[in-house]
């Protein structure tokens, strides 16, 4: 499921470097536009992104109940990963400000040649976790609350 809105983030921060309207920017996230992409345009790559990240880390924020769920997965000892579309440079960076580094057992981010589902599979493997169908969650589009409203969106063999 989405633990939180990063669009709200990449927009601030590309509004402070030189794109002129967060909320256009986020629209353009939101329409699968390229966030490696974006952050390039306003001169933030790997080598400044942590930098940046910390001067609005701020608005950086878990959706509301997602830690408390997290901690109560966790106490259950229920083996959690995550998958994310995104390269280690930005998800590490959030994962480390949003302290979320000691619930997941592993992450797993973009890399070339590395599908969403092979990533899930990957993480699954790490977990221990049987073959089988993967179930892949999202929170509906609709929604912007928490993981309380995840939906299977696919099934994968």
């Amino acid at each position: 499921c989405t633990l939180f809105d990063s669009h709200r983030l990449y927009g601030t921060v590309m509004a402070s470097n030189g794109l002129p309207d967060a909320i256009e920017t986020c629209r353009k996230l939101r329409n699968d536009g390229n966030t490696v992409s974006l952050l390039g345009e306003v001169g933030i790559r790997e080598n400044n992104f942590p930098i940046v990240l910390q001067k609005h880390h701020s608005i950086l924020d878990l959706y509301p109940s997602v830690r408390n769920s997290l901690a109560r997965l966790k106490s259950a000892d229920v083996p959690m990963g995550v998958v994310t579309s995104l390269p280690r440079w930005i998800w590490e960076p959030m994962i480390d400000a949003l302290h979320l580094q000691d619930m997941a057992n592993t992450v797993e981010g973009w890399r070339r040649g590395f599908s969403k589902a092979t990533a899930i599979q990957v993480v699954l493997r790490r977990l221990s976790v049987p073959s089988g169908p993967v179930s892949y969650m999202s929170r509906p589009p609709s929604s912007s609350t928490s993981c309380a409203t995840i939906r299977v969106v696919a099934r994968m063999m």
